[in-house]
């Protein structure tokens, strides 16, 4: 739609100008909702909440399969 403007520039302010207006008549009608901006939209829709304290921890440090150090790999 924008590129029909191209060499009209009186038009295309009109156009910024009314998607600016539009855009807040949009965010009064419906603001943010809270689960939004906190993140918490997953719990939100499968009726679970987000933990206080952290229950799993990362995993220890796996060696390779064959547990090949870099000198037997240099000499393959």
């Amino acid at each position: 739609m924008v590129f029909r403007l191209g060499d009209k520039v009186e038009k295309m302010g009109d156009f910024v100008e009314k998607l600016k207006k539009l855009r807040t008549e949009v965010e009064a009608e419906v603001p943010n909702h809270p689960s939004i901006e906190t993140g918490d939209v997953i719990g939100e829709h499968y009726a679970i909440s987000k933990p206080d304290k952290k229950t799993v921890n990362n995993p220890t440090k796996v060696n390779n399969k064959g547990n090949i150090t870099e000198k037997e790999r240099n000499k393959r």
